[in-house]
């Protein structure tokens, strides 16, 4: 799907959307650096049921032809509860003006999630640095669209956690939205 067919993404309501839920879910709100199309949010908040929580990590929006992960992202900031016994992290809109052209890359044509060994975007540069504050979590999600699926899948990269880990979350997803039942995707 062409950037052309795709829905427009409006970048600045967005990020006004998730400062406001933010901010009535009691999120504290920081910025990396800007972009053309809007300022780049993320959040951190500690678990309502107290310290000692599992931490974790939450991205979407890095590649801006694939605009179902900060939406997504959007509603479950909205549930108040949704993270409550979790310390998160969320990094939601992470190109902006990739999403707003709804093409993958960013204003000047990196794909910012191949651009992390080697950073040359000022995109990639600062989210590196923030995460660099951060310390290591529990989990961590980053939310990608697949116009080809026919369904939610994992790729699970898991040195140290039982094997089985993967399977129970996508059985978890099942009860919510389809599966995509391929044993292989993209190779």
């Amino acid at each position: 799907m062409s950037g052309s067919d795709m829905r427009a993404f409006d970048a600045t309501a967005y990020v006004r959307d998730i400062d406001d839920a933010a901010l009535d879910g009691d999120w504290t709100i920081r910025h990396l650096s800007p972009t053309t199309s809007s300022p780049r949010p993320w959040l951190h908040r500690v678990a309502k049921t107290g310290p000692g929580a599992p931490r974790v990590y939450l991205s979407a929006g890095i590649h801006g032809d694939e605009i179902s992960g900060p939406p997504a992202l959007l509603e479950m900031l909205r549930r108040p509860d949704f993270f409550a016994a979790f310390e998160v992290v969320i990094f939601a809109v992470l190109n902006p003006d990739g999403l707003a052209r709804g093409v993958r890359g960013n204003a000047d044509g990196i794909d910012l999630n191949r651009d992390y060994r080697d950073p040359k975007s000022a995109e990639i540069a600062g989210h590196i640095e923030a995460l660099k504050t951060l310390g290591r979590f529990a989990a961590a999600m980053m939310l990608h669209e697949d116009f080809e699926g026919v369904g939610a899948y994992l790729y699970e990269l898991n040195d140290a956690l039982p094997s089985t880990l993967g399977g129970e979350i996508v059985a978890a997803m099942g009860r919510h939205v389809p599966i995509d039942p391929r044993p292989e995707i993209e190779e």
